[in-house]
């Protein structure tokens, strides 16, 4: 493999049989012997090849003249630095492979991804960006003053007594106390509820802005395999289970004078979330900020995501338990499945009922109807001119 290693040159682009393919086959491919069928001619790819600063977090799209054979899709080798990476090959289209590296590429590498064709074989040379600041998806349900992300099933209690089963129990941030007393008074208000609004936005925090060009901005965008953002279907027995829910995604950077700017991602869902379901919001590390850093978990997420330890505390029980059900549906989905590795944040949102909200308005109509109220008159001032014949003061009672 040590051919491999060096500055990448772009005139080592295509070979034939070369030697770094060929070993690689052997090393990272049992029985790469056998025969299997070769790829059609390479179209295009992303990255593509001879760039530099490629994002680490990146997977790698492979555009085919015609339809790849099934078979042959995992033949597919991926290097950096000379030594063989683990990856994921997913057929996204009938002509396009996706590659998704296990964990991120490493940083400030010379990589290569290989596989063979009719016309013989391919290599395409990348180079990957070097480390840079942390770029960070914020969320800690330990600290009740970050109540981003939201809505947030975390903020859900059992309550058999419901169509969904839950009911909302949000925790009031350390406030001064008007605000606290506003806040306590919706919250109390709110718990009346059995989910989240069927129409509401989706608000997400990041500790810097992202690039937009990395996020699906439009509903069309946001319905794309590769999307790097993606608000999904997890209802248990629907027919549209695993599927993404179009979107229009904003990004915000607001400062309010004497404090620290805060960005965020707000999404508007495309069309209403149906009554009960449930749904999933996911960010991958494919999102990257302006300076080309990859989004990465918050420590508490990331720690939400792996094994319990023991003396674990109650909010991190329950993320685990949420963002746990919703990674675990993420790896099943259709046509490309997002690996646990790739997320940088994961929510679960369950959309409350909506039976009762006609009864209310039709009791209010009924209300109405129902009530005789009296009239009791004060004054009468005539006006014996123009289209007023009189003004008339008094009071009446209306409905309450």
């Amino acid at each position: 493999m040590s051919e491999t290693r060096g500055p990448l040159r772009p005139d080592r682009g295509r070979t034939r049989r070369g030697p770094i393919l060929a070993a690689a086959l052997l090393l990272a491919v049992p029985g790469a012997g056998c025969w299997l069928e070769p790829f059609p001619p390479l179209v295009e790819s992303t990255p593509a090849h001879g760039a530099a600063d490629v994002a680490r977090s990146a997977w790698i799209e492979l555009r085919f003249a015609a339809d790849v054979p099934v078979e042959s899709k995992d033949l597919v080798v991926l290097l950096c630095d000379g030594v063989p990476l683990d990856a994921d090959v997913h057929l996204a289209s009938p002509d396009l492979l996706v590659v998704n590296p296990t964990g991120s590429l490493p940083a400030g590498a010379d990589c290569v991804v290989g596989f063979s064709t009719v016309v013989g074989d391919e290599l395409v040379y990348f180079s990957t960006a070097p480390a840079a600041p942390g770029f960070t998806a914020l969320y800690d349900r330990r600290d009740r003053n970050v109540p981003l992300p939201f809505p947030d099933d975390f903020f859900l209690a059992p309550d058999a007594r419901t169509a969904t089963g839950l009911r909302v129990e949000v925790v009031v941030p350390n406030r001064t106390d008007p605000v606290r007393r506003l806040l306590g008074s919706m919250a109390l208000t709110a718990a009346d509820l059995d989910g989240w609004s069927p129409i509401g936005n989706l608000s997400v925090q990041l500790s810097a802005a992202p690039d937009p060009a990395t996020l699906p901005l439009t509903p069309e965008a946001s319905l794309d395999p590769l999307a790097t953002v993606g608000l999904f279907d997890l209802t248990p027995g629907s027919d549209t289970w695993g599927e993404r829910i179009p979107f229009q995604l904003t990004v915000r950077s607001d400062t309010i004078a004497g404090r620290p700017t805060v960005h965020a991602l707000v999404l508007f869902p495309g069309i209403p979330l149906a009554p009960t379901g449930r749904y999933a919001l996911a960010l991958t590390e494919r999102v990257l900020s302006l300076a080309g850093e990859p989004l990465a978990r918050s420590a508490f997420f990331d720690e939400a995501l792996r094994p319990l330890v023991p003396g674990a505390d109650g909010a991190l029980l329950r993320v685990h338990a949420l963002a746990g059900e919703v990674a675990s549906a993420l790896e099943e989905i259709d046509p490309v499945p997002i690996p646990r590795d790739d997320l940088a944040l994961a929510v679960r949102v369950t959309a409350r009922s909506t039976d009762a909200i006609p009864n209310d308005l039709l009791a209010l109509r009924e209300q109405v109807f129902a009530a005789a109220p009296s009239f009791t008159v004060t004054q009468v001032d005539p006006r014996p001119f123009g289209n007023v014949a009189a003004y008339v003061y008094g009071s009446f009672t209306s409905p309450n």
